[in-house]
């Protein structure tokens, strides 16, 4: 059987892959270090001329590897011994190219085990016990210089409660992440006076790369999700999606400092109106509004209409509730059900999407009472008389939401956020259009919502077992929802 050889020279171009490889080799063996357990790390960095050799050393206290984890994980491409391992920073199972393969020469001693090789080949001796690891790299030219200044910022902007030496120095590991600012998707953004233009990115506390920012400040970001999930594999920038909004932070810095880093909280505008809800005419029961709906203090609500359906069905009317009180400043809605504007973005809502905007167009009131009928019919078919209000949702891959703690809503997202191929900026684009295809997917996705409130929050076992069944039945009378469009 064939085999791929792998000449040094494709380990060394591998150097390419990094912003800073002189950066990236003392992160690795740190991480590495931290993440055995090690509570002592120190590094040995000199240049010597005679050879025109770099000689780099780091020494850890953890425990050593054992001889399967030096040949299945260490000095296997892609193997990795911490891929479920909690806490710690690893798994990628690249990092053994920029600490040893894409150098002259190496020698690891590690436990009672001695590995000397060069690129892909090396061997394997017994050697006096090590009680931990021991990496010494040869390298080529003088890179002694950026190697510590590497090692230096990764010290400098990294927590880590352990003793790091370099050269026979103490070098503190102890950058604080400062105040908490506001969350991401992928971790927590933290600032702190202790330098200026600077954004670093860390995992555990390592900081694992940083960003320039116009901003007087140091921002950190700690991670909250598993690296490998997050980070390219060199670990020098985010994978997708996150990359888009780790820039999109950093954009907003530029523009505006002050609210970049404010936390961010979705903001809700309520615009009192009737409640929406199904009625039994058989046996003309009249829905309530129970204390624990938690609507809003100043709304209280009765009843006061009763509307039948177009078609003039005989089961089955629509009954709406309506606010006694109005909010005096604001202008009158054009939306009389009552409704709700949820904006999880940093985005400004075109007027066009306000209820209370002379600008609210055709599209946006043809939308919210064609999914206001959608989702009575949705009650109407699983017998539901609980009141419910309506309302508009913009977030990132969001369609519909449905949120029970703020007065029982079923939001549906009249427009989907798109990105500008060139700048990479945001925008707002209609999200529906009204052919057959989009009222089926409308269909679809009011079930969705409706399985949530039927108390399925999470998406788990049970919530695909109650959708399915609703689904199943909602496909078998897929035809009576045809009336719920004609607005």
């Amino acid at each position: 059987m064939g085999h791929i050889t792998i000449e040094s020279e494709y380990f060394q171009k591998s150097l390419r892959d990094y912003n800073s490889w002189e950066q990236a080799w003392p992160r690795e063996l740190l991480q590495n270090s931290i993440d055995c357990g090690s509570n002592r790390i120190e590094f040995k960095i000199a240049y010597d001329p005679a050879t025109d050799t770099t000689h780099a050393e780091c020494t850890n206290n953890g425990p050593p590897m054992d001889r399967e984890t030096i040949t299945d994980k260490f000095l296997s491409l892609g193997g990795s011994s911490k891929d479920n391992k909690a806490g710690s920073v690893g798994g990628f199972g690249v990092a053994k190219t920029v600490i040893c393969l894409a150098h002259q020469s190496y020698t690891i001693h590690t436990g009672q085990h001695k590995i000397t090789g060069s690129g892909g080949n090396y061997e394997i001796s017994q050697a006096p016990n090590n009680n931990g690891t021991t990496t010494k790299v040869q390298m080529a030219g003088n890179v002694a210089d950026k190697l510590l200044e590497g090692l230096k910022t990764i010290a400098r902007y990294s927590k880590w409660n352990g003793h790091l030496i370099v050269n026979g120095e103490t070098v503190p590991m102890t950058q604080t992440k400062g105040a908490f600012r506001r969350e991401l998707r992928f971790g927590k953004v933290y600032s702190n006076n202790k330098d200026t233009n600077v954004m670093v990115i860390r995992a555990n506390g390592l900081m694992m790369y940083s960003r320039y920012i116009s901003m007087n400040k140091l921002v950190i970001i700690e991670l909250d999700k598993s690296s490998v999930d997050v980070l390219t594999s060199n670990r020098d920038g985010m994978r997708y999606p996150y990359y888009r909004e780790l820039n999109d932070l950093i954009d907003e810095i530029s523009v505006n400092k002050r609210s970049a880093l404010k936390r961010r909280e979705p903001k809700i505008i309520h615009y009192p109106g009737f409640k929406l809800a199904w009625v039994n005419k058989t046996t003309k029961e009249t829905p309530t509004v129970n204390a624990d709906s938690q609507q809003s203090p100043q709304t209280i609500t009765k009843a006061t209409h009763v509307f039948t359906q177009a078609t003039g069905a005989s089961t089955a009317a629509y009954h709406t509730t309506q606010s006694e009180t109005q909010h005096k400043a604001q202008p009158r809605s054009m939306v009389e059900m009552d409704f709700y504007l949820l904006n999880e973005t940093y985005l400004t809502i075109p007027s066009i999407y306000i209820p209370t905007s002379p600008k609210f167009s055709q599209y946006s009131s043809k939308l919210i009472k064609m999914w206001s009928n959608v989702m009575i019919k949705m009650h109407d078919l699983f017998g539901r008389t609980k009141p419910f209000s309506v309302g508009f949702i913009f977030g990132e891959d969001t369609k519909a939401a449905y949120n029970g703690d703020n007065g029982n809503v079923f939001y549906v997202a009249p427009a989907d956020i798109v990105r500008q191929n060139y700048t990479d900026s945001k925008s707002l684009k209609k999200g529906w259009s009204f052919t057959n295809e989009g009222k089926k997917m409308m269909v679809a996705i009011a079930a969705h919502e409706f399985t949530h409130s039927l108390g399925h929050i999470a998406h788990d076992e049970n919530f695909s077992s109650a959708y399915t069944d609703i689904m199943g039945k909602v496909l078998a009378h897929l035809k009576d929802f045809n009336q719920c469009f004609r607005v």
